[in-house]
């Protein structure tokens, strides 16, 4: 996919998913062999101990319990050995998962003709797109003349320039989770083979379907954000066609603004629990880290914004200070003469 300025976060995205898939693959080219090598030994030292020790020593072979748990062993030891078994009956389905199902709960705010993420992500960047871009058309209009109609552009500007960000942290969590399970899967494999250690495996579907759960619920909060977009912003021309500085007053005077920027601060909160309700559906034990990060960036760029501003302007006081006491004594100066 070439670099497109219509879709930047689809560029991005897709790029990552075919790296991450194509890592994933290389890591688990490596382990594979000296997992399944480690795991013959360990199926065959079970087999001894079931037939030597439970069978002669104490008489307590179940053949049921052995025969299932060996069909067990044999179904691990053919993924093992067959890459393309995995990759075809977990990566696949789970890929297909995180890009298919979000788009059940966004499709009723727009037409995606593209089934994967890609597909996704163009229609979010589309529709916020519109919001900025009205922003913009309103600021422009809005200049250094009117005050009011700047802060009222910028304030239009936040929310929804922060949920586009969480959403996109979301995605990158939901892709790095599949590549992590992915590349650790053959000793994820290899653990879901014996009881004592199956935890670890389950342990590890749960954070992959942690991942999955994150995105199709912050989908479902971004179909909401989009919905709301589509209805608030229906009386403000898209293009800037006939929209002039009275127009744009209008609009910010109206309860359609107010209840844009109102509901895109309610469609961050409900992006933020989007990780917290996958992680309590999925039994992960896991937290809107990607979400915290881009809050965290956000309040970082915001108090320096508060005190560059603070620092100007405390400079253009002093200088505005320093210019007229300059100014009153050049008029003495002048008096006196």
């Amino acid at each position: 996919m070439d670099f497109n300025n219509e879709c930047v976060s689809c560029f991005i995205f897709e790029k990552l998913d075919t790296l991450s898939g194509s890592y994933a693959a290389k890591v688990f080219q490596a382990t594979h062999m000296p997992v399944f090598e480690a795991f013959s030994v360990a199926m065959a030292l079970w087999l001894a101990y079931q037939l030597v020790v439970n069978g002669l020593f104490k008489g307590e072979l179940d053949f049921r319990v052995v025969g299932i748990q060996a069909s067990v062993l044999v179904v691990v030891s053919v993924l093992l050995r067959q890459q393309s078994l995995v990759w075809e009956y977990i990566y696949y389905p789970a890929r297909d998962l995180l890009g298919g199902v979000p788009q059940w709960f966004v499709k009723p705010a727009g037409g995606i003709s593209d089934s994967s993420l890609v597909g996704l992500l163009r229609l979010v960047e589309k529709e916020i797109r519109a919001v900025l871009d009205a922003a913009w058309l309103i600021g422009k209009q809005a200049g250094f003349s009117s005050i009011y109609l700047l802060f009222a552009a910028v304030l239009m500007i936040l929310p929804y320039l922060f949920v586009w960000l969480v959403f996109c942290a979301f995605v990158i969590e939901g892709i790095f989770k599949l590549l992590a399970m992915t590349a650790f899967s053959s000793f994820l494999i290899a653990f879901a083979g014996f009881p004592m250690t199956r935890g670890f495996a389950v342990s590890g579907f749960r954070v992959l379907l942690s991942g999955i759960l994150t995105v199709v619920f912050a989908a479902l909060s971004m179909g909401f954000t989009l919905e709301v977009v589509q209805f608030f912003t229906g009386d403000l021309p898209r293009d800037g066609a006939g929209l002039s500085a009275e127009t744009a007053g209008r609009y910010v005077a109206s309860g359609s603004y107010w209840g844009l920027v109102i509901l895109g601060f309610i469609s961050i909160l409900l992006h933020l629990k989007a990780a917290t309700i996958a992680s309590n559906i999925s039994g992960a034990n896991d937290g809107p880290g990607a979400a915290a990060a881009v809050v965290g960036a956000g309040m970082s760029a915001v108090g320096l914004a508060k005190a560059g501003s603070m620092w100007a302007a405390s400079r253009s006081a002093r200088l505005a200070g320093a210019g007229g006491r300059r100014a009153f004594q050049e008029i003495m100066k002048r008096m006196g003469k």
